[in-house]
């Protein structure tokens, strides 16, 4: 009877240590074959635990995006339409101002001049060398730095499911912002696998070993 606990104890831990040898490697974006093989081993009977590593080992790991990376571009994006906005607002005063002569002549129109800018959707022109052509852009930049810093906040927290949704649901048209949903869905099916995973071989080892 110790032999025999001793070997379920010693099964246990075997299994406990692959899975979370697997999370460690994962969380460093290593290369999982070799872990995923030796725990398929160890669960030759339950067939739904082994497809779930097989699918999971399908996935490239050591190519997908990393949290870091994610809240880095999210930085990286808040900054860069905050530093727009502040550009267009600055363009904006010097048209009115050499355009029109239109001089504020309190703080107080100053001040509402600036608010309905930001709180409005406006009307971006891009001018090229030729004053003909001139293509128009609608962008409501502080509705997007919003739901940037709103998807950044989530993504702290470790709410990728719900940074993801953020930006997916919005309308703005930006390469790198969709490229990087892309990113992390991918990377959000991989550890709702992961997850998944470690729930049934608890489930397992309980089940088998009691």
């Amino acid at each position: 009877q110790k032999t025999n606990t001793n070997f379920v104890n010693n099964e246990k831990s075997l299994i406990l240590y692959n899975l979370l040898n697997i999370k460690n490697k994962f969380k460093l974006r290593k290369d999982l074959d070799k872990e995923l093989e030796l725990l398929s081993l160890r669960i030759e009977d339950n067939l739904e635990i082994k497809m779930l590593l097989t699918n999971f080992k399908n996935i490239e790991v050591v190519k997908l995006i990393t949290n870091e990376k994610l809240l880095e571009f999210l930085n990286e994006k808040i900054n860069f339409y905050k530093k727009d906005l502040s550009s267009f607002i600055k363009s904006s005063l010097q048209k009115n101002t050499i355009n029109h002569n239109d001089i504020f002549d309190s703080r107080e129109k100053f001040l509402k001049y600036i608010q309905d800018l930001i709180s409005s959707t406006y009307k971006i022109t891009k001018v090229t060398d030729d004053s003909d052509n001139n293509e128009n852009l609608f962008l409501n930049e502080s509705d997007l730095i919003s739901k940037l810093e709103m998807a950044k906040e989530y993504l702290i927290f470790g709410k990728l499911n719900t940074s993801v949704k953020i930006l997916d649901n919005s309308v703005f048209d930006d390469y790198e912002i969709n490229r990087w949903i892309q990113d992390a869905k991918k990377l959000e099916v991989a550890v709702n696998m992961l997850n998944l995973i470690e729930s049934k071989l608890i489930d397992y080892i309980g089940e088998e070993f009691d």
